[in-house]
């Protein structure tokens, strides 16, 4: 009887994280890591584009974690993220699980980095939160030119198309996974 209502309960929470999720929302992914040996370090860092096609809009996730290798206390975690809106297109490479995804915009910019790694940065090099949609006279202390600026100075990718892969787009081919596959090299995502 346990192993039954076990089942039936993790059926229940499958069945409603399912609809809790928009069918308008998809979400695709893509991550790099890379070890700089001069000093020890490694980077793995990932980037999410969740898309609402349907509405325009979009939230890409950039995620930068850093260790050491020689001193286990240089580690730092960086989570930034972008809101914006979006033009959604099929891919000018012709692939038919492709979608071309257009950033027309960056509405807001969540920024949060902690741990010590990034005391070496040369302009925000300790941790903090930056928020332009809550921004607050905390934050002004922390970037003194404002949210409007904040906002600007890291909103350069604008006009930036990504190319991912969707799965529903092609069912038969049981190679297909949601990632991005293109347009992300040479843009930096990152803020220091």
């Amino acid at each position: 009887m346990k192993k039954f209502l076990a089942l039936v309960l993790a059926a229940m929470m499958a069945l409603s994280m399912v609809s809790a999720a928009s069918a308008a929302t998809r979400v695709y992914s893509t991550f790099g890591s890379y070890l700089v040996d001069a000093v020890g370090w490694y980077f793995v860092n990932d980037t999410t584009l969740l898309l609402d096609a349907e509405a325009g809009t979009y939230a890409l996730i950039y995620k930068s974690d850093i260790f050491g290798t020689t001193d286990p206390g240089i580690k730092g975690i960086k989570n930034i993220v972008y809101t914006g809106t979006c033009t959604v297109a099929p891919s000018a490479d012709g692939e038919t699980a492709h979608l071309d995804v257009t950033l027309d915009t960056v509405d807001s910019i969540l920024f949060e980095q902690h741990e010590k790694a990034w005391g070496r940065q040369e302009n925000i090099n300790f941790a903090c939160v930056l928020d332009t949609a809550n921004w607050d006279d905390v934050m002004d202390d922390i970037y003194s030119d404002g949210c409007e600026a904040f906002l600007e100075n890291y909103s350069a990718f604008v006009g930036t198309t990504i190319t991912v892969e969707d799965v529903a787009l092609d069912y038969d081919d049981v190679t297909l996974s949601n990632k991005i596959v293109a347009g992300l090299d040479g843009v930096n995502l990152d803020i220091q």
